[in-house]
C-alpha cells in the first residue's frame, strides 16, 4: 500500500546562528521524491533556499571557523538516512581564512526514510538552521 508524503514544511531556525534581527533566507520550494512512498521505503527530500542578494550561508560541510547549514527532522517515524547533498559551494579566500558559502538560490537534499508503521498522508516538519 502506497502512502503520500506531503510537502516538507519547513520552519526556519533563525536563533543564535543569524545575527540579524530580518530575514536573509526563506525557503522557495521544499518537496519530497518520490512523491508517494511506501512505508518503510526511502525518499530524498528536497529544500530550495533562497537568499537575499548581498549576502550567504554556509555549506552544510564541516568547515573550521564556520557554521554549517542543517537540517534537523522534527516528525517522529521520518528519519534522516545520511548527509545532507548540496551544490558545490562558492569558495571565499579570505587573509583569516577560506569560507564555503551559498549565494542566491540552492538546493539541498536530504535522504530521508519513511517509518513502516506511518499511515495516510504524513506531514514531515523540520528547521532548517544556517548562519547569514
Amino acid at each position: 500500500m502506497n502512502r503520500l508524503v506531503s510537502l516538507f514544511l519547513l520552519l526556519l531556525c533563525a536563533g543564535p546562528l543569524q545575527a540579524q534581527f530580518d530575514q536573509k533566507v526563506s525557503i522557495g520550494s521544499a518537496r519530497v521524491e518520490p512523491a508517494r512512498v511506501a512505508p518503510g521505503a526511502q525518499a530524498r527530500l528536497l529544500i530550495e533556499a533562497v537568499i537575499v542578494e548581498g549576502w550567504h550561508i554556509y555549506s552544510a560541510a564541516e568547515y573550521e571557523g564556520q557554521t554549517p547549514t542543517t537540517v534537523v527532522l522534527k516528525t517522529e517515524g521520518v528519519s534522516r538516512l545520511g548527509p545532507i547533498v548540496e551544490p558545490e559551494p562558492h569558495v571565499d579566500k579570505q587573509d583569516w581564512g577560506t569560507y564555503y558559502t551559498h549565494e542566491g538560490k540552492v538546493l539541498f537534499e536530504l535522504p530521508i526514510r519513511i517509518g513502516a508503521d506511518l499511515k495516510g498522508e504524513v506531514r514531515i516538519r523540520g528547521e532548517l538552521g544556517y548562519m547569514a
